[in-house]
């Protein structure tokens, strides 16, 4: 399994979250690069030391251990802004304020498309699209100012309808998990997310501040714990207590 999934839990947790909630639960005939606005698509900020400094709103924290995770997400899906994520405490959903005005200040970066250029892969935006949307935006911005960022993102990708599952950090994009339809190649019927649609899962990642240069794998269904055939006939749930969640992920926060 590759490092990052292995390394991160909560970035592991939205992986499958996505899959599961997203891709066997919501999947919808949207267009590649078309925004589906049936995902559940999160937007988490952690470890950002100046976050106090762009929120505007009451903190209202709660713990982990008191949440259903799965079914916050779900309930909250409607309501916009971000998580903030402290230890084991995770925040109600809030904006941030100048945020990315101060990167693109501190850093002399003038434009939004500078910003992408340097500190993102030329091929993160869909052919159609010019500029990132807001929540990337903030979530870029909050790990180049030391935090780390995880962004479910609702841009229909790989002819899948569903999303790209990304991190950020100091290094920009640190890594992004997609499902992606793959007609030209055959792989094992075990690396199948959906075998009759040949969907396979697949993870760069960026360690480098180059972030064109970057390794790509594939991430099979078993090394996120899924059972594709009972997943298809959605006989199988997504761990959604928390307590378990924390148990078996082994949260460190």
């Amino acid at each position: 399994m590759s490092s990052i999934l292995a390394n991160d839990p909560l970035f592991r947790y939205l992986v499958k979250f996505s899959v599961v909630e997203n891709f066997y639960k919501r999947r919808t005939s949207v267009r590649d690069g078309d925004e589906n606005h049936k995902l559940i698509a999160p937007l988490i900020i952690r470890d950002l030391p100046t976050v106090r400094m762009h929120v505007k709103q009451a903190l209202k924290f709660r713990p982990l251990e008191s949440l259903d995770l799965r079914q916050t997400f779900i309930d909250e899906a409607g309501k916009d802004g971000a998580y903030v994520l402290e230890k084991r405490m995770l925040s109600n959903k809030v904006f941030m304020h100048n945020l990315v005005q101060s990167v693109l200040r501190d850093g002399a970066i003038r434009t939004i498309e500078n910003l992408q250029e340097k500190y993102l892969p030329s091929d993160y935006l869909d052919k159609n699209t010019d500029i990132i949307g807001t929540k990337t935006q903030n979530a870029l911005c909050a790990g180049l100012r030391g935090g780390r960022a995880y962004l479910v993102k609702q841009t229909a990708f790989g002819h899948t309808g569903m999303g790209k599952v990304c991190l950020f950090d100091h290094t920009g994009l640190r890594a992004e998990f997609f499902l992606m339809q793959d007609l030209d190649t055959a792989h094992p019927a075990s690396h199948y997310f959906h075998p009759l649609k040949r969907i396979i899962g697949f993870l760069n990642e960026s360690p480098t501040l180059d972030n064109n240069a970057r390794t790509t794998s594939i991430v099979t269904p078993s090394d996120l714990g899924i059972s594709v055939s009972k997943y298809l006939h959605l006989g199988e749930k997504l761990v959604s207590n928390v307590n378990d969640f924390l148990k078996f992920m082994e949260l460190n926060v």
